[in-house]
C-alpha cells in the first residue's frame, strides 16, 4: 500500500508480526527525511494521521518517538529513574508539559501505571488530536489532554502535581515564554514535588546538534548565528526566520538560566543528583570512580585534577554531553 503526499510516497508493507513496515521514499534529495523506515502497531487512520501534519521527513521519527523503546523513552527512564524511585511516583499527578503529539505521554502513562491522574498540555491542536488518538488506540484511562491558550500561558484549573516534565521542550520555548511559564510551572508544583526538564540541548555545547547540525553556532551572537545556519545547515533552513529557528529550538537551555529564572521568581529549588540505578552525570563519573579511587602522588594529583574540572563544569555549567536532564525539586 502506499501514501503519495507532496514532499514523498510513504510505503507500508504488512509484517506477519501483526505490525507494518514503513518506508518513506522523498520526492528529490533535497527534502530532509529524519528517519525512512519504522515498523509500528498503529493502524492505518492513525498512520495517516501523523504523516498528514508532520509530513514524511519526520513521520517515521513521530512514530518511533513512541514505539521505539531505545529512542524517547530511554532518554525519559534515564532521567526519571535515575533521580527517584519508581516508587515515588505511585498514586501521584503528573503533567507532561508541552506534551507535544503525546508520545511522551504515553511513555510516562506506561511506564509508571500505579500514576493517579497524567494530563498533557500543548499549545497546538493538530498535535493534539494526534495525542487523543493515541491515547484512544493504547485505551488509557487516567490520561487527558488540555491546550494552552498561548505560548506563555496555561490552561485554567489544572490544579497542583506531584512531577512535572518537560521532555524535550525547554528550547522550543521562546526567551520571554521561558521567563514566563516556568514560574507558572513552579506555582502549580507542589512542595515537594519534581520539576524534570529532560532532553534540553546544552546552550555551550561546541556542536549545535539539535536543529543545525553547525558547529559554534552556540556561540555566534544572534545575528551571525542565523545567517550561518541558513547558509550552512544541511537541513535545509534557508527560509528560516530567527523567530522560527528559535521555535524550533535552536538556543537551547543552561542549568544557570533555568534555576535563575526559578529564583527570580521565587521558591527554593533543589537541583537532584542521578544515583539511582547506577545513573550519574558523565564529569561525576569520572571525578567519582576514577580520581577518587586513586592512590599515592599520582592519585592525588588525579583527584586535584578531578576536583578542578567538576568544580569548573559546576560552577560554569558547561554540559559535557550536548543534552541536559534535569529534575529540581520544591522546597518550602
Amino acid at each position: 500500500m502506499f501514501f503519495d503526499h507532496p514532499d514523498g510516497r510513504i510505503q507500508i508493507s504488512e509484517l506477519n508480526n501483526g505490525k507494518r513496515r514503513i518506508h518513506v521514499h522523498p520526492r528529490d534529495s533535497s527534502i530532509y527525511i529524519h528517519r525512512s523506515s519504522c515498523d509500528t502497531a498503529y493502524p492505518m487512520e492513525l498512520i495517516a494521521q501523523i504523516l498528514e501534519v508532520k509530513g514524511p521527513g519526520y513521520l517515521c521519527d513521530e512514530i518511533s518517538r513512541d514505539e521505539d523503546s531505545s529512542y524517547l523513552e530511554a532518554h525519559l527512564r534515564a532521567t526519571l529513574f535515575a533521580h527517584l524511585p519508581k516508587s515515588a511516583f505511585v498514586g501521584a499527578r503528573l503533567l507532561d508539559f508541552g506534551c507535544g503529539s503525546g508520545a511522551s505521554t504515553m511513555i510516562m502513562t506506561r511506564s509508571l501505571p500505579a500514576l493517579s491522574d497524567v494530563v498533557g498540555v500543548e499549545l497546538e491542536d493538530r498535535f493534539l488530536r494526534i495525542a487523543r488518538a493515541r491515547a484512544d488506540f493504547y485505551r488509557m484511562t487516567n490520561v487527558r489532554f488540555e491546550r494552552s491558550p498561548a505560548g506563555d500561558r496555561l490552561p485554567e484549573h489544572l490544579g497542583l502535581f506531584d512531577f512535572i516534565v518537560l521532555p524535550a521542550v525547554y528550547e522550543h520555548l521562546l526567551p520571554p515564554e521561558r521567563k514566563t511559564i516556568i514560574p507558572q510551572l513552579w506555582n502549580h508544583l507542589s512542595n515537594g514535588g519534581v520539576l524534570f526538564i529532560d532532553e534540553t540541548p546544552a546552550r555551550w555545547f561546541p556542536v549545535e546538534t539539535h536543529t543545525s547540525s553547525l558547529p559554534f553556532v552556540n556561540y555566534l551572537p544572534d545575528p551571525l548565528a542565523h545567517r550561518f545556519v541558513q547558509y550552512f545547515s544541511p537541513r535545509g533552513l534557508r527560509n528560516e526566520s530567527w523567530t522560527d529557528l528559535l521555535r524550533k529550538g535552536i538556543r537551547g537551555g543552561s542549568v544557570n538560566e533555568i534555576l535563575g529564572i526559578i529564583h527570580r521568581k521565587g521558591g527554593l529549588p533543589e537541583l537532584l543528583k542521578p544515583g539511582y540505578d547506577g545513573m550519574l552525570t558523565p564529569v561525576d563519573v569520572w571525578y567519582e570512580g576514577y580520581a577518587r579511587s586513586a592512590s599515592g602522588r599520582t592519585g592525588e594529583l588525579k583527584r586535584t585534577f578531578g576536583k578542578a574540572l567538576k568544580v569548573f563544569n559546576d560552577a560554569l555549567h558547561l554540559a559535557p554531553v550536548p543534552y541536559l536532564s534535569l529534575a529540581i525539586r520544591k522546597n518550602g
